[in-house]
């Protein structure tokens, strides 16, 4: 998330006109007088160490103090560009490929792959606000359950595949024991003790 942030701090530096120098004064100026010229310039570089670990990462209350500074929403400075194709890593083995995806995601939106939809969408539902009465509130769940709901059916639909691809295996299986039984002579009550023990292997 640093080199996300790092971009997009240097990003809107740039729009500003303002060079490393003049956003650390104002920082300065802001309370933090630590995020120095020097400071700026890890941060947006990226330096590595030997391991290829950021030399300099951003913490959460540096990041909120250069929006503030910067005059951008702190999200600004999480989402990478619509353009970017490089993911963003938010955990060791879970990458987000697309900026539009990491946007749904912070703002309460959208799940990642691997999260529970119901604690992530009741978290949500938590912090919603209503200004212009109920009626925004309902909308706005109503928007929430629909993207909880669809991957609801998503997970059901992976899940049924999954369950008649094994029937389908435990038929192909049932239907091979007992042509072999069959062709080599197997009596009636040796077919039905067959199936018996089938069905507890079930």
């Amino acid at each position: 998330m640093s080199d996300v942030a790092a971009t997009r701090i240097r990003t809107a530096r740039k729009r500003r006109g303002w060079s490393a120098q003049e956003l650390a004064d104002r920082l300065a100026a802001a309370g933090a007088p630590e995020l120095s010229m020097f400071v700026i310039s890890n941060i947006e570089s990226g330096r590595r160490k030997a391991d290829g670990k950021r030399r300099r990462e951003v913490t959460v209350d540096e990041l909120f103090l250069i929006a503030y500074v910067l005059g951008v929403p702190p999200i600004h400075l999480l989402v990478p560009a619509e353009e970017s194709e490089t993911p963003v890593e938010v955990a060791p083995n879970v990458h987000v490929d697309k900026p539009d995806l990491m946007l749904r995601w912070i703002r309460g939106d959208q799940t990642l792959p691997g999260v529970d939809p119901r604690g992530y969408f009741a978290a949500t539902l938590e912090h919603v606000q209503a200004p212009d009465g109920q009626q925004t509130l309902a909308e706005y769940t109503r928007n929430v359950l629909h993207d909880q709901a669809r991957e609801i059916v998503e997970q059901f639909n992976s899940e049924a595949e999954q369950l008649a691809a094994r029937a389908r295996d435990r038929v192909s299986a049932l239907t091979e024991s007992l042509e072999q039984a069959i062709s080599s002579g197997a009596t009636g009550e040796e077919l039905q003790a067959l199936l018996r023990e089938i069905s507890k292997k079930e």
